[in-house]
């Protein structure tokens, strides 16, 4: 049975209708502690064993197959307080792939190249002012540059993930609307197979970067919660934006709209508020709209992208205690508002994250009638 990509959870977790069978239960073990080690959730094949509810034999199993396909090694001896040997310890390969993420954003467009294991290896800077026609056109030059500093093998490639401000269908890879790129039902992803740069996954902003911190970020083991963007704006004062990660999965909507802020749940900045009282103002403003938000969706896990110098960590803590005391008190509920961990790089990390899931995913369920295969050239 073949899924809507829309229908797999970025997680690791069984995507909804799975048919099981004995050779997709075990891609999809693999799959699960491959994603489980990437998160840095689990580091030993005991740990891995108790999360997944495995006997340790079978996880030894599946670890042995990660470990032939060139996916997992082993990273040494674990500090442990415990008596007997030492536990080794697993992660992902960092070099079993390579992925690159690619934004497009009217303030700058940026490419970077990520490894197996999330982490940015190398990045570039297109020159300011140029048009997102001409980044695209110059993006094989780019990956070539960045492919380069890096030795990465063009056989590792899990191709290229597309972060772009705007309203995304991201099935199909087209821009329904970027006022800001100037897009209108532009079929990107159509433009950027053309160059032979392997699979090409575009997404919504937001989505990327909810999606990093899910995946490498504050939100590792949180399978439901919201990512809230606040920051300048392109010939606004504030640009707002909402990620939802719902039970594993980018959250889309009907429409694809899913996210979009009208000015009843985004606050106006003024001219007269630069000053330190009207930042104050603002950011607990932020805090009055943001309650509405997490009383509509009951979510209790919220990560705020403030890619604002002048969003401090006071400032943060008054948003806070106005979300605490404008939320609905629902008795047992709590809120939590944390920081996003990856910065203003996690849309453009996102990205690339994005299409290095889908990669290694799709090669182990390609792999499901047998493991003797590897990534490797």
């Amino acid at each position: 049975m073949e899924l809507a990509e829309t229908e797999w959870p970025i997680d690791g977790t069984a995507p909804a209708f799975l048919r099981r069978n004995h050779e997709t239960t075990a891609a999809l073990n693999r799959w699960q502690t491959l994603n489980l080690l990437a998160r840095s959730v689990c580091v030993s094949q005991r740990q891995l064993a108790k999360m997944m509810g495995l006997r340790t034999s079978t996880l030894s199993n599946i670890v042995r197959d990660l470990k032939e396909l060139g996916l997992v090694v082993d990273s040494g001896p674990l500090a442990s307080g415990r008596a007997g040997p030492k536990e080794t310890g697993l992660m992902v390969d960092p070099t079993a792939a390579w992925a690159f993420g690619l934004q497009l954003n009217p303030s700058g467009h940026e490419l970077a190249l990520v490894n197996a294991a999330g982490h940015v290896m190398a990045s570039h800077r297109f020159p300011p002012g140029i048009s997102w026609q001409d980044a695209v056109r110059s993006t094989p030059a780019a990956v070539e540059k960045l492919a380069g500093i890096v030795r990465a093998p063009s056989a590792r490639c899990a191709g290229l993930g597309v972060s772009v401000s705007g309203i995304v269908d991201a099935s199909r890879g087209v821009v329904l609307f970027s006022r800001s790129l100037d897009m209108l039902n532009h079929r990107l992803q159509d433009d950027l197979e053309k160059l032979n740069l392997g699979p090409v996954h575009v997404e919504r902003d937001v989505n990327c970067g909810a999606s990093a911190e899910h995946l490498n970020g504050a939100a590792r083991q949180d399978r439901t919660f919201l990512f809230y963007l606040v920051r300048p704006g392109f010939g606004e004062p504030y640009q707002f934006g909402l990620g939802l990660i719902l039970n594993g999965r980018i959250f889309h909507g009907l429409s694809s709209a899913s996210g979009e802020l009208d000015r009843l749940l985004a606050p106006e900045f003024t001219a007269d508020q630069r000053n330190g009282r009207g930042y104050n103002e603002f950011y607990r403003e932020c805090g009055v709209r943001l309650s509405s938000i997490i009383n509509m969706l009951d979510i209790g896990r919220v990560i705020i992208a403030g890619y604002d110098p002048q969003f401090t960590e006071e400032r943060l803590e008054s948003l806070r205690e106005q979300v605490g005391k404008s939320v609905l008190p629902v008795p047992g509920r709590t809120i939590e508002i944390e920081r996003a961990l990856l910065g203003p790089s996690g849309m453009l990390q996102g990205a690339a994250l994005l299409a290095m899931n889908r990669f290694l995913r799709d090669k182990i369920f390609a792999q499901g009638q047998g493991t003797s295969r590897t990534l490797r050239k």
